[in-house]
């Protein structure tokens, strides 16, 4: 009698293990095939944004708002700032109260510390 006891109890014992392995094996296989439709979905997304960004279709698009180009350049003057770069004028005598790094900076046209701060 114990035995048929421990003989049905490991038999259902394996039926289980055997159907939660069986479960396991179709949601690996679900979540494989979800993850390949989401890759799919991926490039094609990717791809739809290249063509979505590429310069021919923002040449049409600007087209269709009424945009042309122009024929001609126009370069806009630059605004005056404290940080421009620029060369220290020669009759300006004060490179001794400046540190070597300023003066090195000054020499490869480099603004100075005292220069953005606009001193």
């Amino acid at each position: 009698m114990l035995w048929i006891v421990t003989v049905s109890v490991f038999g259902i014992a394996y039926v289980a293990e055997t159907a939660a392995a069986t479960q396991a094996s179709y949601q690996i296989a679900t979540l494989k095939q979800q993850q390949s439709d989401l890759h799919v979905q991926q490039q094609q997304s990717r791809y739809q944004i290249s063509l979505a960004t590429s310069a021919g279709q923002i040449d049409g698009d600007a087209a269709k708002l009424g945009m042309v180009r122009s024929n001609q350049w126009q370069y806009l003057p630059g605004s005056t700032s404290p940080v421009a770069l620029a060369k220290p004028d020669p009759q300006s005598n004060g490179n001794a109260t400046r540190s070597w790094l300023d003066q090195l900076a000054l020499a490869l046209g480099r603004p100075t510390e005292a220069q953005a701060k606009g001193r």
